[in-house]
């Protein structure tokens, strides 16, 4: 019997220290577990966005309300509140003047002339005071129109000055009278009658 006991106490003393290795053994791997251990979950507050606003179908897109160009730049450099100056107006080409119309001279060794409708006719004699012209006339007035006339009896000079109104074949009537000193007090010689042709066209 005292055997027996003995083998006990040996193999309880041996079940002793097997547990006491075995808890060391599983506490060891506690600790290792728990040093590898992520840190703890902190918790973070939310908010909810607010609802997007509803687009009005019918309102214009931003872009096409922007301002452009010069009206940009007015509207950068307005006061606020003052009013928005009117825009400038369209500049316009000057008018041209209406030119002079066309002017013709002749005198007193001119035959024939052509003219056009609108042109002003200058007839210029030169005389003397023994050779004096009279103031040029026209029997075609509807074509010619005489504006201004006059002779010059000291020096022999005369002039006039006519408007083509028509196209037509006008006339332009002159005299010329020569002095002579026959009788005591002189008096003229002779009228000689000339006539300048004037072609007025379209």
């Amino acid at each position: 019997m005292r055997g027996l006991r003995g083998r006990r106490g040996v193999a309880a003393a041996i079940a002793a220290v097997l547990g006491l290795l075995a808890l060391g053994a599983s506490t060891a791997v506690v600790v290792a577990v728990a040093g590898h251990r992520p840190p703890p979950a902190v918790p973070v507050g939310t908010r909810r966005l607010p609802p997007v606003p509803a687009t009005d179908a019918t309102a214009p897109p931003a872009a096409a309300a922007r301002p452009t160009g010069a009206v940009a730049a007015a509207s950068a450099t307005a006061t606020p509140g003052a009013p928005t100056p009117a825009p400038a107006p369209p500049a316009t080409a000057p008018t041209p003047a209406s030119s002079p119309p066309a002017t013709v001279r002749v005198d007193e060794t001119t035959a024939a002339v052509t003219i056009r409708v609108g042109t002003l006719l200058d007839v210029e004699l030169h005389g003397d005071p023994g050779d004096r012209w009279s103031e040029p006339d026209t029997p075609t007035p509807a074509l010619l129109l005489r504006l201004s006339g006059s002779a010059d009896a000291a020096t022999g000079d005369a002039q006039a000055t006519f408007r083509a109104l028509a196209a037509g074949d006008a006339v332009v009537m002159i005299e010329r009278s020569t002095s002579c000193s026959s009788g005591p007090n002189g008096g003229v010689c002779g009228v000689e009658a000339r006539r300048i042709a004037v072609t007025v066209t379209a």
